[in-house]
């Protein structure tokens, strides 16, 4: 045999086991990010821009006063039913990429110990997870910053120097950049990912090919 089945089970035990962790841990962190199990609130991270009193020429801010930003935790119990359903999608993603990847690899091993390593079955599996690492890598941090920007809007929250809060600062919300912002490395994974799938192609048509001539 191709593979043992002791290291089979091994295997499909191991893998069965994480996909399972990881269920429930996406079930766990995507609830928690978009209602808090304690109040129901909804938060997010977002910049607050501080003017600063000392007026400096030839920098941007309010009659060229210097501005310097630091982060800020910011929690809504509003409805808030967009950024919620963004920040869900943003979370649950990843794990639903571990879990693909979880079952290709049990998928993959039952292939093996029936001596056919090459199915359809795996291809489809490779497509999957090159697919959500691809959309992954771009969803991801555009969704998160979309989410900030749409909160902090639906709260009537002061997102510009125009109309300063009382306070004289205001709440930069999150902007999503392609070049600066996508995720390179999943990217480059869902790109190789689906070249094996390719290629994965052209090994199933290899396999029935010399099935054929047994």
């Amino acid at each position: 045999m191709i593979i043992q089945k002791s290291l089979a089970t091994v295997l499909i035990t191991a893998a069965s086991i994480v996909g399972f962790i990881a269920l429930l841990y996406a079930l766990l962190v995507t609830s928690w990010s978009v209602t808090s199990p304690v109040d129901g609130s909804f938060s997010f991270t977002a910049a607050i821009a501080m003017p600063e009193t000392n007026e400096v020429a030839g920098l941007s801010g309010i009659g060229g006063s210097r501005v310097s930003h630091d982060d800020a935790l910011v929690e809504g119990f509003e409805p808030l039913i967009l950024p919620r359903v963004l920040t869900g999608v943003a979370t649950a993603i990843p794990f639903a990429t571990v879990i693909a990847g979880c079952l290709g690899v049990i998928a993959l091993t039952r292939r093996l110990v029936g001596q056919r390593p090459f199915a359809r079955t795996g291809q489809v599996f490779l497509a999957v997870i090159s697919g959500l690492s691809l959309v992954g890598s771009v969803v991801i941090p555009w969704f998160t910053a979309l989410a900030s920007e749409v909160a902090l809007t639906e709260l009537g929250l002061p997102s510009s120097g125009e109309a300063p809060s009382a306070a004289g600062s205001w709440l930069v919300a999150g902007h999503y950049s392609p070049l600066q912002d996508t995720d390179w490395p999943m990217l480059a994974l869902g790109v190789v990912l689906g070249l094996v799938a390719m290629l994965w192609a052209r090994g199933v048509r290899l396999q029935r090919d010399s099935e054929g001539l047994i």
